[in-house]
């Protein structure tokens, strides 16, 4: 398949930018539900590859079934638009205890599956299965550390993206104690050493560079803490702000620069308010709001300064919104995303696309039982003012269309190679043009097309929806 790459359109002028949604999509139903170590935890994760490939992974919980529970993960080859391909573990009868985390591993040749589980002596570790992304076979699996006596077993666990090379992952235990352990390659593991006591709801989140940041709700402080590193460790904690014992906070980095750092969560007035950190997580100003909603979920774009946001509304809406900075978060506007109820207790997860501007939704229904897919690809308009050159930026107007459609492609590029693609890979049109417009009129089948340009500065895509 032909490797298409998309870069965010970025001018140093101003410019406007939306976003248009699909219909959800069932990734997979389960009958027993999913395993979930309480309320506020992220009880299944999603992740975007290259090559319109979209990964999803749960636990679904089997009681009274001999098999046991299934850590069960599916791709999506056709952005999201059908599933597939499958890699189920069966692991004994009730003995996972908590869900699972994804991230790529050796440059996005190999996704790592991070869960925990239970053993009938009462021990606890989080073990690393790592697949081949292309196949979803699985090349090896280790654990990553055992539970700690007199400080619980271990509940739960979380990673960071592996930035800088290096994985951290956050192992939480039923004594409230946070642990972290380090590698590179998902096979050899650093002894897992204490990070912080009184811990619930750890989250951990990459930047640019090595940076690494950490969350969690101090019981004892009543307060979220946070605190950051790089690939030679985390430092100590440092008080965000008081908070109440149900605030579930996500850290986020602002990738255009690594010194500013959020952290997101809810107060028991179910507001969802953001602190930020100017200086990388030394010091914190007074939060600020957000809009009302509980859970929140937030990622950042690669490559590009945008974050994404979710939450969830008291009647079980997925609200999504995105914002260029940090700093004008409190200005997002969130839109209701879902179309099946969701569950209230955890996290909806948006994630960034492998296309840099596509964002994905996954979220639960309402019974726990459905897992729902549905994303989006912004839309990006140029304004005319800066002709230098920049990064390619693409635009497709009108879209959704049944008729001719105009192409822009951003300015100073030179002549650029137009191609427009369908889901599964198949080059269905091409051309090329010196200016920065041109007409495209064939007639195609209803359905989700690829615009893909290439220059001599880069390449860009944008979605295309015909009539």
């Amino acid at each position: 398949m032909e490797r298409i790459a998309a870069v965010m359109l970025l001018t140093a002028a101003a410019s406007f930018c939306g976003s248009d949604w699909w219909n959800d999509i069932l990734i997979w139903s389960f009958d027993g539900g999913l395993v979930s170590p309480g309320d506020g935890y992220q009880i299944y994760d999603g992740l975007y590859g290259e090559d319109f490939s979209v990964y999803a992974s749960a636990v679904e919980y089997r009681p009274g079934d001999p098999t046991g529970d299934r850590i069960v993960i599916r791709k999506s080859f056709n952005n999201g638009q059908t599933w597939p391909a499958q890699a189920l573990i069966t692991t004994g009868n009730g003995n996972v205890a908590s869900t699972p985390r994804l991230v790529f591993c050796d440059n996005g040749e190999s996704l790592l599956l991070f869960v925990t589980l239970a053993f009938s002596n009462g021990e606890t570790s989080v073990y690393c299965y790592k697949y081949n992304t292309e196949s979803l076979g699985i090349i090896t699996y280790n654990p990553v550390d055992h539970s700690y006596p007199g400080m619980g077993a271990i509940r739960s666990s979380t990673v960071n993206p592996g930035c800088g090379g290096v994985y951290h992952v956050l192992m939480e235990t039923e004594g409230n104690w946070l642990f972290t352990s380090s590698g590179t390659d998902g096979v050899n593991w650093s002894p897992a050493q204490p990070l912080a006591a009184n811990v619930i709801r750890a989250s951990a989140s990459g930047g640019s560079g090595s940076k690494v940041a950490v969350a969690w709700y101090d019981v004892f402080q009543q307060a979220v803490l946070c605190a950051t590193g790089d690939q030679e460790g985390i430092g100590t904690p440092v008080v965000v702000s008081p908070a109440h014992s149900g605030a579930a906070p996500i850290p986020v980095w602002e990738n255009s620069g690594a010194e500013t750092l959020g952290v997101v969560w809810h107060t028991n007035e179910n507001m969802v308010v953001l602190s930020l950190s100017e200086d990388g997580g030394l010091t914190w100003g007074a939060p600020i709001a957000i809009s009302p909603g509980a859970f929140p979920f937030a990622d950042i774009y690669t490559g590009s300064s945008r974050a994404v946001f979710s939450l969830l509304s008291a009647s079980g809406e997925v609200l999504v919104g995105n914002t260029q900075n940090l700093s004008g978060a409190a200005g997002i506007v969130f839109e209701a995303r879902n179309e099946h109820q969701a569950s209230t207790a955890h996290p909806a997860v948006v994630r960034h696309g492998g296309l840099s501007s596509i964002q994905a939704l996954f979220y639960m229904g309402e019974t726990e039982e459905e897992l729902w897919f549905d994303n989006s690809m912004f839309s990006e308009g140029i304004v005319e003012e800066d002709p230098s050159p920049g990064p390619v930026g693409l635009f497709v107007q009108p879209n959704p269309s049944s008729g001719p459609v105009s192409i822009t492609v951003s300015p100073g590029q030179g002549e650029a190679l137009l191609t427009v693609f369908s889901l599964d890979g198949r080059a269905l049109w091409s051309g090329s043009t010196t200016e920065r417009t041109v007409q495209f009129g064939v007639r195609l089948p209803a359905g989700v097309y690829i615009v893909n340009a290439v220059t001599g500065a880069g390449s860009a895509s944008a979605r295309m929806l015909r009539l």
